[in-house]
């Protein structure tokens, strides 16, 4: 396979991925599919320029997120050209990169279970895409597949482990990927060697899944690239903040990859202008260049001679939304909730955010209501204790908190002006007064109240919070302000007295052990918190009192409702508990359980990210 992969499957951990390629790491099969599909639109062949690979990951990124900032999808893109590119082809003096190998490359470090990436690169082998690859295929995409992963691969350190010292000649000859594929291609086929001709032989995607999975040097090089990343162990910063507690990890990146979109967008204002220009150059493609051509017949395509013209006018139409798909799990957690519906009260509503809408959904007519007064992604949500009245936060450089009525979807006043990036947290102290977490480096956080129904309401009292990501604000069961704020390895217990905050350390003795904690909530005068461990660490004051083994994997969600509190957890299971945090019913299997739980009479909200 090559000194370098085969030294890495010796040593994966001689080996990391190259930085170019981060940006690219982890990817999901929708991400990946939207590459291969603006590649499939404005591509003729795999052989690619640095501003073709610059037009179509500005395009990718625009296709995944409309507010994607192309400076930045431009900036990873020229890395990248120079890591795939140090070993050029040169087509009319350009130099340009092999598609393929940047493609594959992708798939195999996606995040994406091994049947899934298997497929993946069997699609993308698949040239002629009539479901099953001929020897030529084979040939040809492995040897850009294995070349790709050569090229994404450096040695750990900088002092090489032996593995990687044996990399002295890093890829194959052609006649060696030659005899390998046809090698490889009997194997996956069931073709003895004694047969003389593969001409009319085929594999089908079923025979390449199953030699991938239960060939152990195959199923290797999947697996090598799972647990390969960009980091060395001489980086700076905890080791073990992403390899203690993976679970956590993906909650704590993605928050702060929203708010990193804040960034990017200021500093944008051109990306309008970038991106166009983008398109002219990506519409200045070589023309009859077959250069591992994967859509040779686009060649004959051309525009019809006398076209009509294209109307710019509107439809004669008014339309209207009726019906938003999805909701938001992946930027924030524990943010829907039952409702109150109507005169009568009953809670057959529940409310959720879905991109920058908050969606009011009837669970007994199947309709739904929207409040559309946000500006950008909602990050954060919570119910009125006593009124049918919500508080939303929004993403921005300026974020906007809305307090919104639920029967009439009308905004009652607007919070704007102390926060910044965007309001991670929100929950309601009392019937007059709200809290709230920011999204800046300091994760400032704030006490707003009212004193006419949330009509008007002010700033009362502010304070800079923890510097680690904030991940649940639970207010107190307190007459005067106390609440506590928990996320990455912190613990805090907030008082508020003559309109200043301050803050106590949760205390953890032997008890406990520092941890990501990824929600809390109170039972009584005390407060349980959910650990990445499974575990339900209980309070009195600040200092831990008790520690209850839950579930097999990080309790992910907490709520208390008359003396029951129900845990949710990453293992997929829900239980409840007593005051004294003693199991009196489940755990119950709730597939894919990883985000909110709140119980109502006789009903149960569990929402799920896949």
């Amino acid at each position: 396979m090559g000194n370098t992969i085969n030294a890495a499957l010796r040593d994966p951990t001689a080996f990391a991925l190259v930085e170019a390629i981060a940006p690219f790491d982890n990817l999901h099969i929708r991400q990946i599919e939207a590459y291969w599909r603006v590649f499939y639109d404005h591509a003729t062949s795999f052989a690619l320029t640095n501003t073709q690979l610059r037009a179509i990951c500005s395009h990718t990124a625009r296709l995944l997120d409309p507010h994607a900032a192309t400076e930045r999808a431009i900036e990873h893109a020229d890395h990248v050209f120079r890591v795939f590119s140090s070993v050029s082809h040169e087509t009319r003096g350009d130099v340009v990169i092999d598609a393929l190998e940047f493609l594959s490359a992708i798939v195999f470090i996606a995040a994406e279970p091994l049947a899934d990436k298997v497929d993946l690169i069997f699609d993308s082998w698949d040239m002629s895409e009539d479901g099953a690859l001929d020897l030529d295929e084979f040939t040809i995409s492995l040897k850009s597949t294995l070349l790709g992963l050569t090229k994404v691969l450096r040695p750990a350190k900088q002092q090489q482990s032996q593995a990687a010292k044996d990399t002295q000649r890093t890829f194959l000859e052609d006649d060696e990927v030659e005899v390998l594929a046809e090698r490889l291609f009997r194997e996956i086929a069931k073709v003895s060697s004694s047969s003389a001709s593969l001409n009319q032989t085929v594999i089908n995607c079923d025979q390449f899944r199953a030699y991938c999975i239960e060939n152990k040097t195959a199923r290797a090089l999947f697996e090598l690239f799972d647990h390969a990343d960009s980091h060395t162990a001489d980086d700076d910063g905890d080791p073990e903040a992403d390899t203690l507690f993976p679970e956590l990890g993906s909650d704590s990146s993605l928050i702060k990859a929203a708010l990193a979109k804040v960034d990017e967008r200021a500093g944008s204002s051109s990306s309008d202008s970038t991106g166009a220009a983008l398109e002219i150059a990506a519409s200045k493609y070589d023309q009859g260049d077959e250069f591992l051509a994967v859509k040779p017949w686009k060649g004959a395509i051309v525009p019809p001679s006398k076209a009509p013209p294209a109307s710019k006018a509107a439809p004669n139409i008014s339309i209207g939304l009726s019906w938003i798909f999805g909701y938001s799990a992946q930027e924030s957690k524990n943010n829907a909730r039952y409702c109150p519906s109507g005169a009568s009260g009953k809670s057959d509503e529940i409310v959720y955010p879905a991109a920058a809408a908050c969606v009011v959904l009837n669970t007994k007519t199947n309709t739904q209501r929207h409040f559309l007064a946000h500006s950008d992604d909602v990050l954060s949500l919570c119910l009125h204790p006593k009124q049918s009245i919500v508080a939303s936060g929004e993403i921005g450089k300026k974020p906007k908190i809305l307090v919104w009525e639920l029967a009439s979807m009308e905004t009652l006043c607007v919070l704007q002006g102390f926060h910044e990036r965007g309001v991670l947290q929100l929950a309601f102290q009392s019937a007059n007064v709200l809290l709230s977490i920011g999204g800046d480096d300091d994760h400032c956080i704030g006490v707003y109240e009212t004193k006419d129904g949330w009509r008007t309401a002010s700033l009362l009292a502010h304070a800079k919070g923890n510097k680690a990501t904030p991940l649940h604000l639970v207010a107190l069961n307190q007459s005067e302000i106390a609440f506590v704020s928990c996320g990455d390895k912190y613990i805090e217990f907030w008082s508020c007295s003559n309109k200043t905050l301050a803050s106590k350390k949760a205390i953890l003795g032997k008890k406990g052990s520092p941890q990501p904690f990824p929600v809390a909530e109170t039972i009584g005068s005390d407060v349980v918190v959910g650990t990445t461990d499974g575990s339900l660490y209980r309070f009195a004051g600040n200092e831990l009192s008790s520690v209850t083994k839950a579930h097999s994997a990080a309790v992910f969600a907490l709520h208390q409702y008359n003396g029951t509190l129900v845990s949710g957890s990453k293992d997929g299971q829900v239980s409840l508990w007593d005051e004294r945090l003693k199991l009196i019913g489940g755990p119950f299997k709730i597939k894919d359980l990883t985000t909110s739980t709140q119980p109502v009479p006789g009903a149960r909200l569990a929402t799920t990210r896949s």
